[in-house]
């Protein structure tokens, strides 16, 4: 008897558990749909604030559109007005600018004139103490040739006493130059 017991509890056991879950499983059910109910009045609230909100920004919008094409209208008529006061200023400085560079040629042309009269003797004691420097110059060149001979002479006389003083031999000995060339038998130079 016991297995039949054991069995019937267990079938007991899994219909209670059966009904148990069934019962959870209602509940929540009816908790998620009642949440669903919620959700979709929200949305259904929410869809009609935005589609309210939609209407009311196409009238902005509307108004927007008749408000910018007025003012494009004004703009396009400043913009032809800037335009031709532009190009009225343009031809204004073209005329100023030929004047302007007629007169500046005529009153360059008068200093030069000026400045050309007011440097000539200015350039007479320049050019006068410049040929006086360049006589100097070419004196002072004459001096320096002379000298740069009388050195020239110099140095060759003194070369010829160093030849005459020692020469080098090898084997790193200096004799005097007249017992070498006596030795050797060459010329002086």
């Amino acid at each position: 008897m016991e297995p039949y017991l054991t069995i019937s509890l267990l079938i007991l056991g899994g219909v209670a558990g059966t009904g148990f879950s069934w019962l959870y499983w209602q509940h929540r059910l009816r908790r998620m749909e009642e949440q669903a109910q919620e959700a979709e009045e929200g949305a259904r609230r929410s869809l009609k604030e935005m589609m309210e909100k939609n209407r009311q920004l196409e009238e902005e919008v509307f108004a927007g559109k008749k408000d910018i094409d007025l003012r494009l209208e004004q703009l396009s008529a400043a913009s032809r007005q800037i335009a031709s006061l532009a190009e009225e200023l343009q031809n204004a400085h073209r005329q100023y600018r030929e004047i302007s560079e007629q007169i500046r040629a005529v009153e360059q042309k008068m200093h030069d004139s000026a400045m050309d009269l007011a440097r000539i003797p200015t350039l007479e004691e320049t050019l006068a103490a410049k040929e006086a420097e360049l006589e100097q110059r070419q004196r002072e060149i004459a001096a320096l040739n002379t000298a740069k001979s009388e050195l020239a002479e110099t140095l060759a006389e003194e070369k010829r006493s160093l030849d005459e003083c020692i020469i080098y031999v090898e084997g790193s000995h200096y004799l005097p130059g007249r017992v070498v060339r006596n030795l050797t038998g060459a010329k002086q130079p």
